[in-house]
């Protein structure tokens, strides 16, 4: 035998000797079994689930005095005008209230919009805090009412604050006393009006005039 098939067959004995490359075995990875096959759900119990935590509750209503005296501003038009609603010393959500106000308003040329303002969380906030937060929302004029604990009852008071100038700290514009009973006579507003339809005389009284007619349901 030569010397090349001497080698060959060396080569090929040394194969057959040597073991062969090992099966890869089935492994997951770390945590895997903990998560659920839908990455956009959550596992119960599972070291995968994150809980979400619990909101704030509403903040707390800081009135201001009946001593406070409402300002003059000059207002640019058309206005934005936020709504926020209280009950009870807290902020609450605007529900049905703000679809009224809404509809009572809709032909205010000087109003572009009527919109709820989020609700407030955490700390209590005072007229111009609210004010504040709804300039950064976008509002022009904000409007804080006081409902009734009784949905069929009338509205307390109300707050108009003008927030439309970023360089000033929001003030309050017009302050709302509560309406009188369904068969009392209303106020006149005399003092609001103005023969002007776009204003700020003139928006205040219709405001207040919606804020009169306001009544919430169950």
């Amino acid at each position: 035998m030569d010397s090349g098939a001497a080698g060959a067959d060396q080569a090929l004995e040394g194969e057959r000797r040597s073991p062969g490359p090992k099966a890869e075995e089935p492994h997951s990875p770390p945590g895997e079994t903990d998560l659920s096959p839908d990455p956009y759900r959550k596992v119960p119990s599972g070291k995968g689930e994150r809980e979400r935590p619990e909101p704030e509750p509403p903040a707390a209503f800081k009135a201001p005095s009946a001593e406070a005296t409402p300002a003059t501003r000059p207002l640019r038009s058309p206005t934005r005008l936020a709504v926020s609603f209280v009950r009870e010393g807290r902020f609450v959500l605007a529900g049905r209230a703000l679809l009224r106000l809404e509809a009572s308003l809709s032909k205010v040329r000087a109003l572009r919009e009527v919109v709820g303002h989020p609700l407030p969380r955490g700390t209590p906030r005072d007229l111009a805090a609210v004010g504040r937060e709804a300039r950064e929302a976008g509002g022009d004029l904000l409007l804080v009412v006081s409902l009734p604990d009784d949905p069929a009852g009338p509205p307390g008071q109300a707050w108009l604050v003008h927030c439309q100038h970023e360089a000033k700290e929001p003030v309050l514009l017009a302050h709302f006393d509560p309406p009188p009973a369904e068969d009392a006579e209303g106020p006149t507003d005399a003092a609001l009006t103005s023969d002007e339809p776009d204003s700020v005389a003139n928006l205040v009284a219709r405001i207040a005039l919606a804020h009169r007619q306001l009544r919430t349901s169950k």
